[in-house]
């Protein structure tokens, strides 16, 4: 499988088990695809790996090949009562593995997780939108995590109700859910199930990132060169921004001396002494 992918020139990454398969996920939602073995050689279930994706609000729609050597009649029925993409038998093919990647490529997933876009037009009008709304799903994190620690509903409400105003705008229908979900839970008074709504809304921003081209959505595919590529362009732009906010600040002082000199150099002019 690692060589057929590597032959097509793709990016992937390999788990052992279900579980790390679950937690690479929810580190990666800007994942295209995911094959999975029905058994994992001791390591868990395949299947397991799906329920929790179709379980989960953000992933729910990821598409998942199921690979197996040999499968009975209930497991094949149950993988697709789980909608995976297809159900597959080794060995491995080039042309099956390149069929489903075109197959996921032609319908991305994460397509599900904004509002329909009609034509380009609408794009263009709702990206300032989303690139206003993950500047401000950063900074929102914080103060939702803070209230929750305090127990306290009101907070939530002056985050959130803003937050999905935009995210409606912008037809971000993931972080809305994601909103909606945490609004919820703190009017109903459930802080314990607070976690697993703030997982959900971290997905959620990661998924307006990815559609941005930010890749922090997919940070383990990333590899050293494109990590550091990325560290060099974040410096280089800090450095490029220093000449500007230097210019802007002294704009912004111009007022202050120009105060400073009236009241040293021209009033004492006009009224004939000095000034102190």
């Amino acid at each position: 499988m690692q060589g057929i992918l590597a032959r097509g020139e793709h990016r992937f990454a390999a788990v052992d088990s279900a579980a790390q398969g679950w937690s690479f996920l929810r580190r990666n939602p800007g994942t295209d695809l995911v094959f999975t073995g029905l058994r994992l050689e001791g390591r868990g279930n395949g299947l397991a790996l799906v329920q929790n994706l179709r379980g989960n609000s953000v992933l729910k729609h990821l598409p998942v090949v199921v690979y197996t050597g040999h499968a009975d009649r209930m497991s094949v029925r149950n993988a697709l009562a789980l909608h995976v993409q297809n159900f597959l038998y080794k060995p491995y093919h080039d042309d099956d593995i390149f069929a489903e990647i075109i197959k996921a490529a032609a319908a991305p997933w994460r397509n599900n997780c904004f509002a329909p876009e009609l034509d380009d037009s609408a794009r263009d009008e709702r990206k300032p939108l989303l690139t206003e709304l993950n500047h401000v799903l950063e900074r929102a994190r914080e103060p939702l995590c803070r209230a929750a620690e305090l127990t306290d509903f009101l907070p939530v409400a002056d985050v959130v109700a803003p937050l999905r105003r935009l995210a409606d705008a912008a037809g971000a229908t993931v972080v809305d859910e994601a909103l909606a979900r945490i609004s919820t839970l703190a009017g109903e008074g459930k802080w314990d199930l607070w976690p697993a709504a703030i997982e959900a809304f971290d997905l959620a921003a990661l998924i307006v990132a990815d559609r941005l081209g930010d890749e922090r959505a997919v940070p383990d595919f990333c590899t050293p060169r494109e990590i550091s590529a990325g560290a060099e362009a974040a410096e280089r732009a800090e450095w490029l921004a220093a000449p500007a906010a230097f210019y802007v600040n002294t704009l912004r002082s111009i007022p202050l001396v120009m105060v400073i000199l009236w009241f040293f150099l021209l009033i004492p002019l006009l009224i004939g002494r000095p000034m102190g």
